[in-house]
């Protein structure tokens, strides 16, 4: 399994070079029909911002972890990020609502959903970065006015602020 990358070099406006789709594919077992030799997709399997794998290989909607982040006060903005099957990193900035009592929340959640075996390593920190190319798995929140929020898309890694407790 892999995120299908593509160059198109036929295109009226440009050429796509190593366009990044977001499309979590598996290689089928045939080969291009058309005598290129090249790969088949033989199933898209999700989009690479819409999942979890837990550690026994079940694989999960990024939203079953997100709306646990979403139904604590005090979270304004939060960013997961999957490094590996068992270790999951929470960077979180709070609003005026937190309290000692939600890092607790976040982390019981979190492990009701993923498995009493994943490291959750979750920190407060003033701001979260804008995403930048080449980075783990995540989700991401924002508050936006009004009270909607943003869908999960990918983040940066590595946050080295404070821990949550």
């Amino acid at each position: 399994m892999g995120e299908a990358v593509l160059t198109a070099l036929c295109s009226e406006a440009q050429p796509f070079i190593r366009y990044r789709t977001g499309d979590m594919v598996r290689i089928g077992d045939d080969r291009c029909r058309e005598g290129r030799g090249l790969h088949v997709i033989g199933e898209v399997i999700g989009r690479s911002t819409d999942f979890v794998i837990r550690t026994d290989g079940t694989v999960m909607h990024a939203l079953a972890v997100i709306y646990v982040l979403r139904a604590v006060d005090g979270v304004g903005e939060f960013k997961i990020i999957q490094h590996d099957l068992d270790r999951i990193e929470v960077l979180v900035v709070p609003d005026a609502l937190w309290t000692p009592a939600a890092a607790k929340a976040i982390e019981r959640g979190l492990r009701l959903r993923l498995g009493p075996d994943v490291r959750i390593e979750a920190r407060v920190v003033d701001s979260i970065a804008p995403r930048l190319p080449e980075t783990p798995l995540c989700g991401e929140s924002r508050k936006e006015p009004g009270g909607g929020r943003t869908e999960a898309r990918r983040a940066p890694g590595r946050c080295d602020k404070a821990p949550l407790h």
